[in-house]
This record gives structure tokens, C-alpha cells and sequence, in this order.
């Protein structure tokens, strides 16, 4: 019977083990931040930026923040890992500084509605 509850208790332990190791890398990987702007009519705008594996996608509706400080960009800390950025069709401004210093960028896409880019915005890409 001890045998029996010691291999139960091992199983158990590894399962949970085994569950972490799968579940921790996925959600490690993905972040999310608001970065929307507090001057649209009407509001603040709901202007998000995610980041998957090295795409930083910009989505919502609205103008981007304006980063005039370079501690205020959210994802400054992974700007070094941002290799694709897609900026979505309902989005109408990219903020100033919003992806400065992004060393590692090699792709941008940036949506039809985008009608202005703040100022190095995309200094030292």
C-alpha cells in the first residue's frame, strides 16, 4: 500500500511538473499593452499593442500615444527582441519615439487609416 500511494504522489508530481513546462514558455511569450492616445474626440482611443515571438502588432482604434519620454514606451525593455511590427488598418497615428531603438526590426506594415507618424518614431531601426 505504501508503494502504491509513494508512485501516486511521484505521478502526481510529475504531472504537475509536466503541465507547467508546457504551460509557462506559451504565456511567457505573449504581452499586451495599452497604448492609446488621451486626445481623440470623442475619448480616449483603444489602441493596443501585442507581442508574439517577435511581432508587436498595433491594434484598435485611434491615434498611438505620443512617447516623449523613453521610459513611457511600454515595450521598451523588449525593443531589442521586436522583429516585425504591423500596425492594424483602424489605427490613425504612430506615436513619436513608439518604436525607437528597435535594433532587431526587419519588417513593418503599416494599415491604410495611418495618416501621420510622430517624430523618431522609428529613429534607429
Amino acid at each position: 500500500m505504501g508503494n502504491k500511494n509513494r508512485f501516486l504522489k511521484v505521478m502526481t508530481a510529475m504531472g504537475v511538473a509536466v503541465t507547467i513546462m508546457f504551460v509557462m514558455p506559451i504565456t511567457a511569450q505573449t504581452q499586451t499593452w495599452y497604448c492609446g492616445a488621451y486626445d481623440n474626440p470623442g475619448g480616449v482611443s483603444s489602441v493596443t499593442a501585442t507581442l508574439v515571438d517577435g511581432t508587436l502588432t498595433i491594434s484598435g482604434i485611434g491615434n498611438m500615444s505620443n512617447n516623449y519620454f523613453i521610459d513611457n514606451i511600454p515595450w521598451i525593455d523588449q525593443r531589442t527582441s521586436i522583429t516585425k511590427i504591423v500596425i492594424g488598418n483602424s489605427v490613425t497615428s504612430i506615436g513619436g519615439y513608439a518604436f525607437y531603438n528597435c535594433s532587431g526590426l526587419t519588417s513593418v506594415t503599416i494599415g491604410n487609416s495611418v495618416t501621420s507618424i510622430g517624430g523618431y518614431a522609428f529613429y534607429n531601426c
